[in-house]
């Protein structure tokens, strides 16, 4: 009996299956990225033109810079011309576009090129948003007992990943060029730099600062992300964890150079003294050098000061102190980033664009976004509370701590997003590493004998999140025919009718010189912009009152279009065949219904889903808005 045993023995180790490494997991993710990249490229072309107005605007300043604007110019200047409208956006994005835009038109016609450029650019992206969460969440789950939590850990946060809307399902998909998807790995790097083990902490520390200037050079929507990871920072130093303090020596030290270099890396000399609210510039500036104060002396005399309280209270001071010194530069930005902005165009951009609105009101009438974008948090969040109060002796410290900075992380990110659902990007970050923490205790309760259950739970947790929402879906339908309002922002996506070929035909059918200048709905500017030589005078950003204005007020009220108009010197008007099912838009469904004013007339045929009107600047200067027509219910007595 026991030579038969023996002797069976290799063959059952030939034909056993190979242990799964990280290594083997990454490589599956990264193989997946890049199918769906190619799958999506024939028909990436059209999709490109659906895509968001940032979007396709990025392609535009990327055009434009490499055919000869300046690096440090970045302004538009085919929207509201002759002057234009400045752009906050970030050069160091345009160059990384660029980077596959120039080489591949040597080779490809401008289009193809275009289109793999807009392609490989946020498919790189991802494979090293994968490659870098792999990394993280491997080295935090190294101390597992058991051999195969670390790759199940790695698997449980790239599936989330890979599907969840905020990352693979929309922010890095092919196509998808703005600026989000930088800072999305910026700072995502800065986060599992602050909780991963690490023999050289301080190095961990700048990396993670130079990682957070990126992310403030590109943009300030994560500035409470940021701001948060460097008030966990603290508490781990005041609160004496091993490494904090070296840690924390290195972010500061790496964050106020680095922050201080990339403004100068994209901001010319002659406006360093421009307090800009909305970019790098000198009150965020500020900010960082009072954090920089606060901070670092203290880190660096971590052995003369003993106690939280007192780490606490030092920090604390510093910081008081340094936030009075940056008051001046910081008092006017206090209000927010838009404080600069006329009270019309805030109340535009808080009322009418959708990432602005509270993320319980997408739950009326974008059910399958709201719960995409929140199933994700709050199932793994949960998931990972329960099985670490459930096996907390099995928790090491430095996971535990780590479990508590992400689960703070989404907790303010929820939270905020009651306000603006564009807040729920500060639990980003987190949730990668709360899902593969939920699948790295799933995987060692099973090893001790509850493997089925184990798996049936991860089953369940995943399901949660990446299942359709049918029953948010029969909510939705239900108020629909009950006849409560669905109260979604207008101006969005009533335009996605017009964002088509047959649209692209008949703005390619106006004479081109001159170009015209065309006044459309908000979300066509940026359209208008890209796929013609025309220009523009809507789009939505904030730097210019009128463009928002002007995309708005005119299609709701005769006066103010032909406002619009004499101040923009417009020569065309652009209507979307689906206006006339626009609440408010008034005068948009006139002239879809040929009710046109004297100083307008088709330019063109009627075919096609967008219609384009001529403007006669004679008749114009006298023009008078013409009364309303009757309601419906008055017209018919």
């Amino acid at each position: 009996m026991t030579d038969q045993t023996s002797a069976s023995l290799p063959a059952a180790r030939r034909f056993s299956l190979p242990r799964l490494r990280v290594r083997h997991v990454l490589g599956l993710f990264i193989a997946l990225v890049l199918l769906r990249a190619l799958v999506a490229l024939p028909a990436l072309s059209e999709g490109f033109l659906k895509s968001d107005n940032d979007d396709l605007m990025r392609l535009v300043v990327v055009r434009d810079w490499l055919a000869g604007q300046g690096w440090f110019d970045t302004v538009q200047y085919r929207l509201l011309p002759p002057e234009g409208v400045a752009m906050h956006w970030s050069r160091y994005v345009d160059a990384g576009i660029a980077a596959f835009l120039a080489p591949l038109s040597w080779v490809l016609p401008q289009n193809l090129a275009e289109i793999g450029a807009i392609s490989a650019w946020p498919t790189l992206l991802l494979c090293l948003l994968m490659a870098l969460i792999a990394w993280g969440t491997a080295r935090a789950m190294r101390d597992e007992a058991v051999p195969a939590a670390a790759p199940a850990a790695v698997a449980g946060a790239l599936i989330l990943a890979f599907g969840w809307i905020k990352f693979g399902g929309m922010e890095f998909q092919p196509g998808r060029i703005d600026h989000h998807n930088l800072q999305i790995l910026f700072c995502t790097a800065a986060a599992f730099l602050s909780v991963v083990p690490s023999r050289r902490p301080g190095w961990f520390g700048a990396l993670a600062g130079a990682a957070a200037a990126g992310s403030l050079a590109i943009g300030l929507e994560m500035l409470p992300f940021l701001l948060l990871l460097w008030g966990f920072a603290v508490l781990r130093f005041a609160f004496g964890q091993a490494g904090a303090d070296r840690w924390l020596a290195g972010f500061a030290a790496a964050i106020g150079p680095g922050a201080l270099l990339l403004m100068a890396g994209q901001v010319p000399v002659a406006a360093w003294g421009t307090r800009w609210c909305d970019v790098l510039a000198p009150p965020m500036l500020s900010l960082v050098a009072a954090g920089v104060a606060a901070t670092l002396p203290p880190a660096l005399l971590a052995g003369r000061i003993r106690g939280p309280l007192p780490r606490l209270a030092v920090v604390l001071c510093l910081a008081g102190i340094g936030l009075a010194l940056a008051a001046p530069l910081l008092g006017p930005c206090l209000a927010g980033p838009y404080s600069a902005v006329p009270e019309a165009a805030r109340e535009i951009i808080s009322k009418r664009i959708t990432e602005a609105v509270p993320i319980t009101a997408l739950a009326g009438f974008e059910p399958e976004i709201f719960a995409s974008l929140v199933l994700p948090v709050v199932v793994p969040a949960l998931a990972a509370l329960t099985l670490a109060l459930l096996t907390r002796r099995d928790l090491g410290r430095a996971q535990g701590v780590a479990l508590a900075q992400m689960l703070g992380f989404a907790a303010v990110g929820l939270g905020l997003s009651l306000m603006q659902n564009r807040a729920i990007a500060i639990a980003v970050p987190a949730v990668p590493f709360l899902a593969g923490f939920a699948a790295a205790r799933l995987t060692a309760i099973g090893s001790h004998g509850h493997l089925r259950a184990a798996a049936l739970a991860a089953l369940a947790i995943w399901s949660l999140m990446l299942l359709p929402t049918l029953p948010l879906q029969l909510y939705r339908d239900a108020r629909t025919l009950a006849g409560f309002p669905q109260a979604a922002p207008s101006g969005g996506s009533a335009d996605v009718a017009c964002r088509s070929e047959a649209a692209v035909a008949n703005l390619a059918a106006l004479p081109v010189s001159p170009p015209a200048e065309i006044l459309s709905p908000l979300n066509l500017g940026a359209m208008i912009l890209a796929y013609s030589p025309h220009a523009a005078t809507s789009a939505p950003y904030h730097r210019s009152a009128d463009a928002f204005w002007n995309g708005i007020a005119p299609f709701e009220d005769e006066g103010a279009m032909i406002a619009a108009l004499r101040k923009s010197g417009a020569t065309h008007v652009a209507v979307c065949r689906s206006e006339d099912r626009v609440e408010n838009r008034a005068v948009a469904a006139r002239l879809l219904a040929g009710d046109l004013p004297a100083w307008l007339s088709l330019a063109g045929g009627a075919e096609g889903p967008l219609l384009l009107f001529r403007v006669d600047p004679a008749a114009l200067a006298s023009a008078m808005p013409r009364p309303a027509p009757p309601a419906a219910e008055e017209a018919t007595k």
